[in-house]
């Protein structure tokens, strides 16, 4: 018995599309052009419905050549719906040891994909906060064009 190419084509969509992760969330923001204030965090805002699955952080860092240093300090506030919240500073390395930029290069611009937390659980649904600040010794940070937050189950 011979299975018709049609239906043996849509078994094969489907069984690839069910193992890809479904995204959750997904923002860009941008500091100022001139750069990026050290008091004016970039906020992400998103919902969480179900407790019960694991979801990844992932952060597309968009910055340009010139940006004077190898990596970018951040200060991430997250912002719980209890009303609670935590601080952490992270270092987000855009440059290996020798100088030479991470990720995506394309012309004067490039592009980080960094796993921010992966297997991660939300204890309590409702409103979450994410909210970047630019933790370095310059107050206005020059050469960083945009940080993508997307949130994603793999589940």
């Amino acid at each position: 018995m011979t299975v018709p190419s049609n239906l043996l084509l849509l078994c094969c969509l489907l069984g690839f599309t069910a193992c890809q992760p479904d995204l959750v969330y997904d923002q860009t923001l941008k500091p100022q052009e001139e750069g990026w204030p050290y008091n004016e965090p970039l906020t992400f805002d998103f919902q969480v419905q179900d407790t019960s699955l694991h979801y990844e952080f992932l952060l597309d860092v968009s910055h340009n050549r010139d940006y004077p240093f190898q990596n970018l300090y951040t200060r991430i506030t997250t912002h719980f719906p209890d009303q609670s919240s935590q601080e952490n500073i992270v270092s987000l390395e855009l440059a290996n040891q020798i100088g030479l930029w991470e990720g995506q290069c394309k012309g004067e611009n490039c592009k980080l994909t960094i796993a921010l937390q992966e297997k991660a659980r939300f204890n309590q649904p409702g409103h979450y906060q994410l909210r970047f600040e630019q933790h370095t010794r310059q107050d206005s940070l020059p050469g960083i064009n945009s940080l993508r937050l997307r949130i994603i189950s793999p589940d």
